[in-house]
């Protein structure tokens, strides 16, 4: 047998030679349903957190999150596929959806350890009957914690993004 590299590992004779070391199943075709790379609860809370610098809004009558902004040089921009009026309905797998039936402490958050990934799912409706619907991997940022509710429920403000950024003007690209 000829020695291939990359896609396979020597093994004794006695074993069989050659041996694929590729996968056996072939990757499904749906991004979506892809595994979360990073498990929310792993990271430890007293590490950095980071955000991903987006600012959202409720839905009405919907569990998800509408795209107000995206912040300049922020992970969400820099992957230059998230736009305003997308709708957030997924945080590393787990549909916004479930979040009343679910304790809060299962649920995957937005904000998470600096460093960290977290995939998001977005529905963009051009027209309402054919929502086309795409997943996304961003790195959490600390210069971009926390990600703002632009109105929310609750009395309280929404904290700046980040203090030390200036607002700038968006430039297209």
């Amino acid at each position: 047998a000829m020695a291939q590299s990359g896609r396979y590992a020597w093994t004794s004779p006695s074993r069989g030679g050659l041996t694929s070391t590729a996968p056996s199943t072939p990757q499904h075709p749906r991004p979506y349903s892809m595994p979360a790379v990073v498990s929310p609860s792993r990271a430890p809370q007293q590490d950095t957190m980071g955000g991903v610098g987006i600012v959202f809004y409720r839905d009405a009558g919907s569990p998800y999150l509408l795209v107000k902004d995206v912040v300049v040089d922020g992970p969400a921009y820099k992957s230059s596929l998230i736009y305003p009026g997308d709708r957030l309905c997924c945080i590393n797998d787990f549909d916004l959806a479930w979040s009343g039936t679910t304790p809060r402490q299962e649920q995957p958050q937005l904000p998470g350890p600096h460093g960290s990934a977290v995939q998001l799912t977005f529905d963009r409706s051009v027209d309402s009957s054919y929502p086309e619907r795409f997943s996304i991997t961003l790195v959490r940022s600390m210069a971009f914690f926390p990600d703002r509710l632009s109105s929310t429920l609750r009395a309280d403000a929404p904290r700046p993004l980040a203090a030390s950024l200036p607002a700038p003007t968006p430039q297209a690209p």
